[in-house]
């Protein structure tokens, strides 16, 4: 797996990676082109079961995925990234889950790129769902300008999963750089 090494510490990392949404330039490109991200991401997640419970959004800057989750019925789906974007995003470190073991039913993210130590992070992801709660990640495989982590295929993240089966892990076709579905189902 690639890593940038460009922090220091993970204050660093911190005060670094909310900047990228404050980029007018960014916001803008993303506000532009807002219905067409959430009907990709409402037809990636359209296969989930349907679940009353918790949803965490791990990293959702803007929130289009918990906006697609709750026009699909999940009333629970919540946003955390560093800094808050109403009404779909609050303050949250992906990192660092401020949720009680076995709370979330499913957990998503798209931003396995951006974690701080990708076998913690997903360590936190299962720690956090309960039995049987799925967790969704698209993955890409490149590093850029805020990414901390690329992996070259995606058993090298398949393989991060200790308490978790693998349930579907295929190449999807590319989507702002997303370019791989996995989901694993905890024991």
């Amino acid at each position: 797996m690639k890593s940038s090494n460009r922090y220091a510490n993970y204050d660093a990392y911190l005060a670094d990676q909310p900047t990228k949404a404050r980029l007018p330039e960014w916001r803008e490109r993303m506000d532009a082109d807002r219905a067409n991200r959430v009907e990709w991401f409402r037809s990636r997640f359209a296969k989930l079961p349907l679940c009353g419970g918790q949803v965490l959004c791990l990293g959702a800057r803007y929130g289009e995925e918990v906006e697609a989750f709750r026009n699909l019925g999940f009333a629970g789906a919540i946003g955390l990234d560093l800094e808050a974007c109403p009404p779909w995003v609050q303050v949250g470190d992906m990192n660092r889950l401020d949720y009680a073991d076995g709370s979330a039913e499913l957990i998503y993210t798209n931003a396995f790129d951006h974690c701080w130590q990708p076998q913690a992070f997903i360590a936190e992801i299962e720690r956090v769902l309960k039995p049987g709660g799925m967790a969704m990640l698209h993955l890409t495989f490149s590093l850029g300008r805020y990414e901390t982590h690329a992996p070259e295929a995606a058993g090298e993240v398949e393989r991060l999963f200790h308490c978790s089966d693998i349930h579907y892990s295929e190449a999807v076709e590319e989507h702002y750089g997303i370019r791989h579905e996995l989901i694993a189902r905890k024991r």
